[in-house]
This record gives C-alpha cells, sequence and structure tokens, in this order.
C-alpha cells in the first residue's frame, strides 16, 4: 500500500512538470505561488464564475427534463419503456403511472434524506431499489436499462465497476450525467494509453524500467542505452512526457473514483486525491482548530479549482473528437486549461509551504 502511495506522489510529481499534455518543460522557470491576498483575490474573482457555471448546470438540467414525465431517471426510464411496450392499452398505462408517481415521489425524498446524511446505512436506496424492481418485473420493464446504457460505453474492468458502485448511489440527473462522461473520458485515456504502448516500441522498453528511475532520469538516452535506438535524448523526452501524462491522469482518476464511492472517505467530504493527501499532512501539523478550519476552507476552494481543471480536460477530449470543432477554438480552450493549471499549481505550493512551515516547528 505504501509502495503504492509512493508511486502515485512520484508520478503525479513528475506530471507537474509536463508540457502540452499536462508536463511541463524542465527549462520552464517555476511558477511563483500566490501571496494570500492575490489568492483572496482569485476566490473573489473565481466566485461568479462558479455561480453562472452552476447557474447553467441547472438550465441545462431544466432543458433536459423539460419533457419528462418524471423526475427521476429510473422512473422516467420505465416510462419511457411503458409508453412504447402497451402502446394503445391506456388502462395498463395508467396503473403504470400510479406506481410510478409514488416511487418517483419516494426516489425524490430519498435523495434529500441523503444529502441531509439522515439515510447513512443506505436502508432507504436499498429500499427504492427493490420497488423499483418489483414495478419492472411486475410489468416486464427493464429496471436497469438506463444503467446498460451507459455502462456499454465502458470496457475496462475497474470503471465498470465503478459505474455499477455510482448507479446504485442514488445520484442523478446532471451529477449522474458529469460522472458519466468522467468515466468515458478516464476509458478514452485507457484506449490511448493501450494504443500509444501498441504503436511505439520504445515504450515496450520504457515499462520495464522501474518508474521511479523513468522519473528521476536527467538523460534517458545515457541512463538507459537500450531506448538509443529509439531516437535521441528529446525524442525519449516527449514519449516520457506522453507516457507519465497518461498514467498521471489513470492513476489520480482511479484514486478519485475510490474517494467518492468510499462511504468512510466520504465523511470528510473529499473527492479530489490531492486534497485529501494535503488535508492529512494538515492534520499532523501544529495548527490549531481554528487555523485548521481556515485551511479546510482554502483547501475547498483547491478542490473546486481541481474539478474546474478536470471539466475542462473533459470538454477538451469532447471537442477535439468533434468534427465541428475549429482549431481557434480548440486553441482557446487549451489556453484556458494551462491558466487552471497553474493556478492549482499555485495554490497547491502556496498551501504546502503553509503545512511545511507549521510540520518543522
Amino acid at each position: 500500500m505504501k509502495s503504492s502511495c509512493l508511486l502515485a506522489v512520484l508520478v503525479i510529481q513528475a506530471a507537474i512538470s509536463l508540457s502540452s499534455q499536462g508536463i511541463t518543460n524542465r527549462d520552464e522557470p517555476e511558477i511563483d505561488p500566490p501571496s494570500k491576498e492575490e489568492m483572496e483575490k482569485q476566490i473573489r474573482q473565481d466566485l461568479p464564475e462558479m455561480k453562472k457555471r452552476k447557474e447553467k448546470i441547472m438550465k441545462d438540467k431544466e432543458e433536459m427534463r423539460k419533457d419528462w414525465t418524471f423526475k427521476s431517471i429510473q422512473a422516467e426510464t420505465l416510462w419511457k419503456q411503458a409508453l412504447k411496450q402497451y402502446e394503445g392499452k391506456e388502462d395498463v398505462l395508467a396503473e403504470i403511472k400510479i406506481h410510478l408517481d409514488r416511487l418517483d415521489e419516494e426516489a425524490i425524498q430519498t435523495r434529500e434524506l441523503q444529502r441531509k446524511k439522515l439515510d447513512p446505512d443506505g436502508a432507504k436506496v436499498r429500499q427504492n431499489s427493490k420497488n423499483i424492481m418489483e414495478l419492472a418485473d411486475k410489468y416486464n420493464l427493464d429496471a436497469n436499462k438506463h444503467k446498460k446504457d451507459k455502462k456499454k460505453l465502458l470496457r475496462d474492468p475497474k470503471l465498470v465497476n465503478f459505474w455499477n458502485k455510482i448507479s446504485n448511489m442514488g445520484i442523478e440527473g446532471e451529477d449522474l450525467n458529469l460522472l458519466r462522461e468522467e468515466l468515458q473520458h478516464y476509458q478514452a485515456k485507457i484506449d490511448e494509453f493501450d494504443m500509444l504502448i501498441a504503436k511505439d516500441e520504445a515504450l515496450t522498453v520504457m515499462k520495464r524500467i522501474p518508474i521511479e528511475d523513468l522519473i528521476m532520469s536527467q538523460n534517458l538516452v545515457k541512463d538507459f542505452p537500450e531506448l538509443a535506438k529509439f531516437g535521441d535524448s528529446k525524442k525519449m523526452e516527449r514519449t516520457r512526457s506522453r507516457y507519465l501524462g497518461l498514467k498521471d491522469i489513470l492513476i489520480t482518476g482511479i484514486d478519485r473514483l475510490e474517494l467518492i464511492t468510499d462511504e468512510e472517505k466520504k465523511e470528510e467530504g473529499w473527492e479530489q486525491p490531492l486534497v485529501a493527501r494535503i488535508w492529512e499532512e494538515a492534520k499532523n501539523s501544529s495548527f490549531t482548530e481554528e487555523e485548521q478550519e481556515s485551511l479546510r476552507v482554502e483547501l475547498r476552494h483547491l478542490q473546486e479549482k481541481i474539478n474546474q481543471k478536470l471539466r475542462k480536460e473533459i470538454e477538451l477530449d469532447q471537442l477535439k473528437s468533434s468534427k465541428r470543432t475549429g482549431r481557434e477554438e480548440i486553441k482557446d480552450q487549451v489556453v484556458e486549461h494551462k491558466t487552471i493549471a497553474k493556478e492549482v499549481n499555485g495554490m497547491t505550493k502556496d498551501i504546502k509551504k503553509k503545512i511545511r512551515s507549521r510540520t518543522e516547528l
């Protein structure tokens, strides 16, 4: 477990210096962390954008549900099936609608209980799922169709397992859709990673090198002569950068999915592995309760900024895969992503510096 955590930390540290794929060039100057005043100013500047984003999500959610009969996705999915399956049989449809009205209301009430943490063992969620299954069996409908439609896009067993967990957590609507897009983002990165390994023979050799040595090497061709036949140092550096960049995304992504699907870990309120690790360091430092609470606020802002960066990465992937997207639009989004990434790095360095100063006392 310790070696796994160390590996994750090493890969993430290396990824901070990535260029276009997330690894920055070694010759670039290190970004100076922002001062407390700059951070507070940045937070104030970000608040309107965060508010706009929230309003957009709510608007999109309303638009998506505009033609819905029900509020919960499971009830709506069953109703659409019923409309097709029992077309012309108004009496049967009327019966189904009465049942779905009740189940839909129960689903909304359960979500509210979960939000207030009044269903800690998930008993209400399980009962709702049981009621849905019984109704589906009675009318020969598929209660899991809404899960299957999304799961079929995932092929990696770990991601399918995470999707199954997420589907049973009572998350619905836009929140569920965002997580689905995130899982598809990781599936795309896994496909890209596998394709990279298959196409680039140098990576077959690189994979056999202990990753700590691969990260720490200042000159790959000199340190690992077996790579020389595949190209010069600059070419090997680019290959390593892309390789480590994808590995960082996947390691961080799996860690994040474990955080948000683990009930115990969720209690802390963190959904980004980097923030969770920093908080653990902070708890072992000499901060007072008041100082810890202040730090928690800073970490929440950092988490929001990391989430913003993740959403931008997903949007970029979607834009790149769309034939309608122009180069200028992608270029603007890349610039915006780099700006957010620099802000994340700056905030992270500043908070870590603060914790180190109290740890060394």
